[in-house]
């Protein structure tokens, strides 16, 4: 009999892609989503649904009871959102709380002999960012952490999650790893989107970047990546996703390279890549124009990631081309980049 997981999130950006690959694979998929999500791009992978709002207490009962009358053998968790301007208690309440009750949901599971992990997904904001250009020595690892409170809502609440999910594997036993990933690139799903995806939009139509610079993933990829985790990892472990290690400006340089392949003749894409200097983009983000303040921090910081743990135990790969692909298919505005195999 296949191996049951269940998939929290699943209708959601990273959601989407764990499911295709977990079908493709074999696996019996239990989709725990909102009353509310649209199922049309899952719906072919998917075994069961259960329904119910991971942030809210009083569904968590319900949801309980009905995971435990499956065999679920792993519970895959990539549910959470931030909102950038300032709002700290939503963005808490959508994460922090919905850690919590991812826990107590995975306690019940392991009641069961079958049940052998959760995957919960984090972000390497958590581990907070440098203001500088950093050296190879500096990228972040599992072993660093940058992290400052108060810096930002979006380090702040990430942070606070995680604690929640590694304070309860230290101390209460749950059989549960981490995964973080970086940046995320790839097509839009429904109404999900990134901010990844935002700034390809603003290259593209000749906007100038920020100055700081990001480790850019293939969504795809992170997918795959968590599959591994799931199949391989360690409890008790975390493991970094990274991607390619790039400025905003190279960033730039290379979606435009993309963008060319497909319309040559495009004027927009043989403008210069300009860079916002810091200050101005800070003045800017005040008055929320064209970004917001928290934006316009990370924006200018660094997170570049070193994943060789993720490479060695997981057999974890990411290369350049996935990453072209991935910013290929956010504009292509194609379900799959088999038609970009000629790139």
């Amino acid at each position: 009999m296949p191996q049951k997981v269940m998939v929290a999130g699943a209708t959601g950006y990273i959601g989407v892609r764990v499911c295709q690959i977990l079908y493709q694979k074999g696996y019996e998929l239990i989709a725990l989503v909102r009353p509310q999500s649209d199922k049309s791009s899952i719906e072919k992978w998917i075994n069961k649904y259960i329904e119910g709002e991971l942030h809210k207490k009083e569904d968590i009962t319900d949801i309980i009871k009905s995971a435990q009358k499956e065999n679920i053998s792993y519970f895959i968790a990539c549910v959470g959102a931030v909102n950038y301007h300032h709002h700290y208690e939503l963005s808490k309440t959508i994460n922090v709380e919905t850690a919590k009750n991812i826990i107590d949901i995975t306690f019940s599971l392991q009641k069961s002999d079958s049940f052998e992990k959760l995957v919960f997904i984090g972000s390497i904001a958590s581990r907070g960012f440098l203001s500088i250009h950093p050296n190879p020595d500096e990228y972040i690892d599992e072993s660093r952490d940058y992290y400052v409170k108060n810096q930002s809502v979006y380090s702040d609440v990430k942070k606070e999650a995680k604690t929640v999910v590694q304070t309860a594997i230290r101390n209460q036993n749950l059989k549960a790893l981490i995964i973080e990933p970086g940046s995320l690139v790839g097509k839009a799903v429904g109404n999900k989107t990134t901010t990844s995806i935002g700034l390809i939009n603003k290259v593209i139509n000749g906007f100038p970047v920020l100055g700081g610079g990001a480790s850019f993933i293939s969504v795809y990829k992170v997918a795959e990546g968590i599959v591994l985790g799931m199949e391989k990892g360690r409890i008790g472990e975390t493991y970094l996703l990274g991607g390619e290690n790039l400025t905003m400006r190279e960033f730039a340089f290379l979606v435009k390279k993309c963008h060319q392949h497909y319309f040559p003749k495009r004027f927009l894409d043989m403008i210069p890549v300009l860079i916002i200097p810091e200050k101005l983009s800070y003045l800017l983000g005040y008055f929320n124009i064209f970004l917001n303040t928290q934006q316009a921090l990370l924006g200018n910081a660094f997170h570049y990631i070193n994943d060789t743990k993720a490479r060695k135990e997981l057999g974890y790969t990411h290369t350049k081309k996935d990453l072209e692909e991935a910013i290929i298919e956010t504009f292509l505005n194609d379900e799959t980049t088999d038609n970009i195999n000629d790139y």
